[in-house]
């Protein structure tokens, strides 16, 4: 059986994001102070990707050149934020330069903190950071979990946030920590897992994990014509309504890639091996679907819940890669014959030797059988391996 494909392996550092509430008193000094800096910091991002923009510069270097001295006097900011402010515009331009699309502006929301204009003491369980009205230290109002991985740290970058809606400021002060190799884990024991993801299940694995999406795709649909309801109102509280609707979705979907990713990671060892589809171009690839399957895939959180396997996966030790999608739906993982005709919504049937099987439990199998093509040497096309070496974990405020 010969697998035309190709590989993707991510692992190697971890940089974890733990987020820490503030203890500031709402309306302070330290409060305005704090929410002055996260305003200041967004008009100088907008303007500085302005002229970015403008002028068609995608290089920090020749963007500091541009608007260094302008930013830090019109908006006060200290020079280590103004740096900042710059790296982040530098980043959104480089994005967009790949995406080919125009870059959106700031919110006022965060500011980015580099070891120069930021500090973490763990004895007093405090953090300096920089503002527009000097350097400010706060208490952390964290619990032992925070504490636990927070110490015997160095940390040298954190983003401080603001949360408008319950008028609360966070920082996501990021660390990192040694995690064993995968390969080094591996033995004769270890497993390898294909994962197969779609609609109707969620996900389903050669290790006998099956998630419905039946009740996902219901509570999808409600929030789908809850916003419809309130978009063709079109009043202001009926606006501000969907914004809010729009954080509970969000908020949703998080937990539940959270629930999933632990649930497969936890399912394994360390050494084993997660095999995943490459999605990267699943928005490309969907354009021909009919237009509700169309709505379902574009709207899940596809790279979110890789994201959060890679980050469990990592820790534990346990490795993630991904194989080329192709044919997986339609090949049998008993005999390797390949039509169209072999899969009839979520049955599979083999017309040449008549394996029957779940359509994703086939489909996980073969994801499976095309990691092992590459690792066995059956694949005409050699792995191509990630270019980057660490992973940054979304902010942790539990034990999730």
């Amino acid at each position: 059986m010969c697998y035309n494909n190709y590989e993707v392996i991510y692992i190697k550092k971890l940089v974890q994001s733990v987020r820490c509430k503030l203890q500031v008193e709402y309306n302070s000094d330290v409060y305005n102070a704090l929410k002055d800096t996260v305003h200041k910091f967004a008009d100088a991002c907008n303007y500085t990707l302005d002229i970015a923009y403008i002028k068609g510069i995608h290089n920090q270097f020749k963007i500091h050149h541009e608007s260094y001295k302008e930013i830090r006097d019109r908006f006060g900011l200290t020079a280590n934020l103004a740096v900042r402010a710059i790296a982040r515009v530098a980043q959104a331009m480089k994005s967009t330069r790949k995406k080919k699309s125009c870059p959106r502006h700031f919110k006022a929301t965060s500011v980015d903190y580099d070891q120069r204009i930021f500090s973490l003491d763990v004895n007093s369980w405090t953090v300096s950071l920089s503002t527009i009205n000097g350097r400010l230290h706060i208490p952390l109002a964290i619990g032992n979990y925070q504490r636990h991985l927070l110490l015997d740290q160095k940390p040298t970058f954190a983003t401080l946030y603001f949360n408008k809606r319950n008028k609360t400021f966070y920082l996501d002060i990021s660390i990192k920590n040694d995690v064993p190799d995968p390969d080094d884990l591996a033995n004769s024991d270890s497993k390898i897992v294909g994962v197969d993801r779609g609609i109707y299940n969620i996900v389903a694995t050669t290790n006998n994990i099956k998630i419905s999406g039946k009740e996902i795709q219901h509570t999808r649909r409600r929030f789908k014509h809850l916003r419809a309801r309130l978009q063709a109102k079109g009043t202001k509280s009926a606006k501000r309504a969907l914004q809010r609707l729009s954080g509970k979705e969000q908020r949703w979907m998080k937990y539940v890639n959270h629930c999933i990713s632990k649930l497969l990671v936890n399912s394994l060892n360390p050494g084993d091996t997660l095999v995943f589809e490459d999605l990267a171009n699943i928005r490309e690839r969907i354009k021909s679907y009919r237009k509700q399957t169309n709505f379902q895939i574009s709207n899940w959180a596809f790279y979110q819940l890789e994201q959060f396997v890679e980050y469990k996966a990592l820790a534990k030790g346990v490795k993630v890669v991904y194989i080329d999608p192709k044919y997986t739906s339609q090949r049998c993982s008993i005999c390797g014959h390949i039509s169209k005709t072999n899969r009839d919504k979520h049955s599979f049937r083999c017309e040449q030797c008549g394996h029957v099987a779940n359509a994703d439990t086939n489909a996980a199998y073969n994801i499976r059988s095309a990691h092992l093509a590459i690792t066995n040497g059956l694949s005409s096309t050699s792995p191509k391996v990630a270019s980057s070496l660490s992973y940054k974990l979304p902010a942790l405020a539990g034990g999730s």
